[in-house]
């Protein structure tokens, strides 16, 4: 359930970030967002074996996937606070490191949670959700922003289902 919540705030995220930039700060083109966005995807890449690293070194997955979803939810806030390019950039590129930290624990847990024949069925129950997920994120943040809602009143609403898949996680 927590991973759904989160997928909302990331469907709902990836179609305000580029309006959110464009009116938030002033005379930017998104050709340099899209390149922040690109390199940040690029810091991702080796923090994503360092967060497989450390889930299998400490056998603690659930501690990563709430690490998680509680620094990105941080993240995510501060970020609806800043109007600096640059430092929208670096928070940015320290959401994404801390996303992808809760991918090696999750397979982990489903692949330990299920039997080897029940294991696709899992996975696959679990990305149908979390996609269903991302679908209502991306429906809503067009709808919110059809109604002409404020940007920063949609970050918070992100960060609104970050929290809720913090808590839902937790529980």
């Amino acid at each position: 359930i927590g991973f759904v919540f989160y997928k909302i705030a990331f469907g709902l995220l990836s179609v305000l970030l580029p309006l959110y930039i464009t009116q938030t700060v002033s005379q930017v083109s998104l050709v340099v967002w899209g390149i922040f966005t690109a390199t940040a995807t690029f810091l991702a890449i080796p923090f994503a074996f360092l967060w497989g690293y450390l889930c299998d070194t400490t056998q603690r997955y659930r501690f990563f996937i709430l690490m998680s979803f509680a620094t990105v939810t941080v993240l995510l806030y501060i970020f609806s606070l800043t109007t600096n390019l640059l430092m929208l950039g670096v928070l940015y590129a320290l959401i994404v490191i801390f996303e992808v930290a809760h991918e090696p624990p999750k397979n982990v847990l489903i692949a330990e949670t299920y039997s080897h024949k029940e294991w696709k069925h899992g996975f696959a129950s679990y990305e149908a959700w979390t996609e269903l997920g991302w679908v209502v994120g991306l429906l809503s943040g067009f709808l919110l922003a059809a109604l002409s809602l404020g940007n920063s009143t949609m970050l918070l609403i992100s960060v609104f289902f970050s929290f809720i898949s913090f808590i839902a996680t937790a529980i």
